[in-house]
């Protein structure tokens, strides 16, 4: 997307923090825990990378915690969604990496996001313990 000049921001709510990695960041404050615990602004976490028209808002180790954080908060799964709404229309597409897990995190995506894009390895072992059975 960046390649054919949209901007992009990138959104790592992954706490193994891969994506952020790759980019060359290593987050240790509380950065998006912030957004979902104490309203931090989306905007204020992000950081330009080396890649022309990417931006990233970098995970942080703290997401570890935010199942057990917002269990108890009532449309926890809507606070991305508010959070997205505040940014400026600076980006013509926001990513999201989501944790690889069904977790508060990927159900907070959920709802946020337009649309998914769900990576599946492809293969049988992807799909389970046995391969489909076929009948006859």
């Amino acid at each position: 997307m960046s390649e054919q000049g949209h901007r992009v921001l990138l959104v790592d709510l992954d706490p193994q923090a891969s994506a952020s990695a790759w980019l060359g960041f290593r987050e240790s404050d509380r950065g998006l825990l912030e957004v979902f615990t104490a309203n931090v602004h989306l905007g204020s976490i992000t950081h330009h990378t080396r890649i022309p028209n990417v931006d990233i808002v970098p995970a942080s180790p703290w997401l570890v915690g935010v199942d057990k954080t917002l269990a108890a908060e009532v449309g926890a799964e809507t606070l991305l969604r508010t959070a997205f709404a505040q940014l400026p229309t600076h980006w013509d597409y926001v990513v999201v990496d989501c944790p690889p897990s069904l977790g508060s995190l990927a159900i907070a995506a959920f709802v946020a996001c337009q649309s998914l894009l769900i990576a599946v390895e492809t293969g049988l072992t992807a799909l389970g313990d046995s391969p489909p059975c076929c009948c006859a």
